[in-house]
């Protein structure tokens, strides 16, 4: 059977018989969102499908088994994008610097110690699932797809940048992530990482050239990490946040990671959050982008937001997902257990609610992080006198809704500075000053990690915690 792509990209693909539609669309190269991996109870992935009779069905594409050929429609993923108006002179180094995370890229172009431009987009990865064990999942199946997607997206940014700035060659590509990403990017089956002893294949710095890895770039630079589960993102956000000893970070995302900082040895950990903060698991959620719901707050008894580039609403973005669950608590809309006292749904909008299936997950989420910090905290010598909280949000987060939300525990919320996105602002720097990464390795080496899955305690802390503070 044969399937044909409309919309911007035209392509026609085949689809074997009793083949799944997802399945098809992702051996022909075509990517589209699915956290839950194909397991049928996301409903991220409905697409737009047309008989040849016109009829014209909306289908879950994990599900649906086409029996005819069909076109399909499909969606825009969101993305930004912001480009500077300077010229950038023919024989300039121009580097790249990436934020790979498990569920959005961010890419800065940096000619000399200047950033150019910025884009940020879905990782096309979350077509095999939201969180790095899907990930781990889908490499043991078949490893292949999971690199060549990230790869191709990757090119594109490139080529994008090449072609606005009219630059012949980007010199470098720094790119920072967790270490299951890490190990994607550079074309390394992560498996091992997923089973005892979750022995990964490289912690410290890796440099290949681009050639290597079907990269349209001269060198590759993949950031140290701290162990199998504390990444290079954390790496660079502590070395970016210049951390003394006291001090913490808690950096929010799919795959939420904590360093702390007692006297120059760096104990690190990975809090099993899920996708939940950054929205890739909620009805309504989205990346950071053109009409995503990235505040809200109440005014005279009455709910007001604010969309990115005041757009025509989409969806709910990580950071407006804090202050609605703040805000419904403070309008009686949920009880402290996260229950709805009637319904199961809350609309911020006649199109975009937050459903009792998405405060659970939060639950889950900011239970993690705040266990985790608790678990970090009983282990230190050491008095925590501030508190740095980054992630790929696109912008700050309400403080107050952190604390209102249980995200962090009490003891440190008055203590919290916003760092943003430490991740990609320290593969910037890598990218332009040859101190700041040499500084890198150095931090990756002083790691002690904490193992939170045998931490006789964490299984009753994050019980307790589940609830909202009261």
């Amino acid at each position: 059977m044969k399937i044909t792509i409309t919309g911007k990209e035209k392509r026609i693909i085949d689809c074997a018989s009793g083949q799944t539609l997802l399945d098809a669309l992702q051996q022909g190269g075509i990517y589209p969102d699915a956290p839950c991996a194909g397991a049928g109870n996301c409903g991220k992935c409905l697409l737009n499908v047309s008989a040849s009779d016109g009829t014209v069905r909306t289908v879950l594409a994990c599900r649906y088994v086409p029996t005819t050929d069909l076109s399909v429609e499909l969606p825009t993923y969101p993305f930004s994008v912001e480009f500077s108006s300077e010229t950038i002179p023919p024989d300039a180094e121009c580097k790249v610097a990436l934020d790979l995370g498990t569920t959005s890229l961010v890419f800065c172009l940096i000619c000399g110690d200047k950033q150019i431009a910025r884009l940020t987009t879905v990782n096309p990865q979350r077509s095999f699932g939201a969180d790095v064990a899907s990930r781990i999942s889908r490499a043991k199946k078949d490893f292949a797809p999971l690199y060549l997607c990230l790869h191709r997206t990757i090119n594109d940014v490139l080529a994008l940048f090449a072609e606005r700035y009219h630059i012949p060659k980007i010199h470098e590509l720094v790119i920072t992530g967790n270490t299951v990403m890490l190990h994607i990017a550079a074309k390394v089956d992560p498996s091992p990482i997923g089973e005892y002893p979750y022995t990964p294949a490289f912690l410290s710095e890796l440099v290949l050239s681009g050639a290597e890895l079907g990269l349209e770039v001269q060198t590759v630079v993949l950031a140290p990490s701290f162990c199998s589960f504390v990444g290079g993102d954390l790496v660079y956000g502590a070395t970016y946040a210049d951390l003394h000893s006291g001090e913490m970070l808690v950096d929010i995302g799919t795959n939420c990671e904590i360093v702390l900082n007692d006297k120059d040895t760096f104990y690190n950990c990975s809090a099993p959050a899920g996708p939940a903060l950054e929205c890739a698991d909620i009805d309504c959620g989205m990346t950071y982008a053109q009409g995503a719901i990235y505040s809200v707050s109440i005014h005279n008894g009455l709910l007001s937001y604010h969309s990115v580039g005041d757009e025509p609403l989409v969806g709910i973005c990580g950071s407006g997902l804090i202050d609605s669950v703040r805000a419904m608590l403070q309008l009686g809309i949920i009880d402290p257990t996260g229950a709805f006292y009637s319904g199961d749904r809350y609309y911020i909008t006649e199109k975009v609610y937050v459903s009792q299936k998405d405060i659970r997950r939060f639950q889950l989420a900011a239970s993690a992080i705040r266990t985790a910090c608790e678990i970090m905290l009983s282990l230190s010598a050491v008095n925590v006198t501030k508190v740095y909280l980054a992630g790929a949000f696109g912008c700050s987060l309400d403080l107050t809704s952190v604390a209102a939300t249980g995200i962090l525990p009490p003891a440190l919320c008055d203590k919290i500075s916003f760092l943003g996105n430490a991740a990609a602002e320290g593969a910037k720097l890598c990218a332009t000053n040859h101190s700041f990464r040499a500084k890198a390795n150095a931090i990756a080496l002083k790691g002690k990690n904490v193992d939170l899955a045998t931490n006789e305690t964490f299984n009753s802390l994050f019980i307790k915690n589940l609830d909202f503070p009261h």
